[in-house]
């Protein structure tokens, strides 16, 4: 009777647990970590230092030690939004990987440990070159030893990528490719049979931006594999 007594008792203190535990967790609230308050100040003295396919944007820090980020906003003309940051410990965000050349403008946020943004700052940018259509107006192609060799000037040292095809029943066919970086390089695609084609190459950036397609007539130089 007692070990009866001592089993009804335990079983009423678990089931006074498990109950104070379920109120506990619906009586506990989710809030953020840190309260949002006021929207933080723009960023000032805005200095604009243009670059390929972007612009480095040089500024002063609003005084506010709430500050997180501040964000840089881009809404290209090919329709798409471009985002980069900087964090508060920095006084420069970079834009990079636009696709032309034309002014375009950026809108700078400043944004406090809350998610506030403040209010809109315009600047306008005028991007450098970009790197994908600098070095195809450097490109050069020529005949190769089984192959179509290309030459090509990249001073940014931007990752690239370099198609080549041929003119096909009047149709461009694209048939290999192949990633590049060199500050000047050359490359062979090599394969191809001593007899005249019409070539074709073109570039494409990370970002997905493409040359126009350089057209070239060429007849590869014959190869020949030598008994040994």
């Amino acid at each position: 009777m007692e070990i009866m007594k001592k089993k009804i008792f335990k079983f009423y203190i678990l089931g006074f647990i498990l109950a104070a535990a379920f109120v506990a967790c619906e009586e506990e609230k989710h809030e953020p970590i840190v309260d949002g308050g006021s929207a933080p100040q723009q960023v000032t003295d805005v200095k604009v230092i243009p670059t390929p396919g972007g612009a480095d944007l040089v500024y002063k820090l609003p005084d506010n030690e709430n500050l997180l980020y501040i964000e840089a906003i881009v809404n290209t003309p090919e329709g798409k939004s471009m985002k980069f940051s900087a964090s508060s410990h920095r006084d420069t965000i970079s834009v990079i990987g636009l696709a032309t050349e034309k002014p375009q403008e950026v809108l700078l946020y400043s944004v406090n440990k809350g998610g506030v943004k403040s209010d809109p700052l315009s600047v306008l940018i005028d991007p450098l070159t970009p790197p994908y259509m600098k070095v195809f107006q450097s490109l050069t192609m020529s005949a190769g030893l089984g192959g179509v060799g290309i030459e090509y000037h990249n001073e940014s040292a931007a990752e690239l990528v370099f198609y080549i095809g041929r003119m096909i029943n009047g149709k461009f066919v694209e048939e290999s490719f192949k990633q590049l970086k060199q500050e000047n390089g050359r490359y062979l695609f090599w394969g191809y049979p001593a007899q005249e084609d019409k070539f074709g190459v073109f570039i494409r950036d990370r970002w997905d931006h493409y040359s126009d397609t350089m057209y070239a007539d060429i007849t590869p130089i014959l190869e020949i594999m030598i008994d040994k």
